[in-house]
């Protein structure tokens, strides 16, 4: 099971705050497709960062986020 992590970063890239996502997906392609939208939703710019594997993205403020993708136990999922 995978699920998508929404990250709110500071100027230097830094995390300020972590919001899950509340589906979990059985693939992590489907999971990476949410993760785009939510990069793409924000209506500002938004990118794939290969580096770290994640979709990246800016709002009208240009506040920062990044969405990655994280890999769930079952046993975690249902405790979630």
């Amino acid at each position: 099971m995978f699920r998508v992590v929404r990250l709110s970063l500071c100027g230097d890239g830094e995390v300020l705050s972590r919001c899950t996502h509340p589906a979990l997906f059985e693939s992590r392609d489907e999971a990476m497709a949410v993760a785009r939208q939510g990069a793409e939703g924000l209506l500002g710019d938004f990118a794939y960062d290969a580096r770290r594997q994640c979709w990246s993205g800016t709002d009208r403020r240009n506040a920062r986020f990044r969405f990655v993708v994280e890999e769930v136990a079952v046993e975690v999922a249902v405790s979630d």
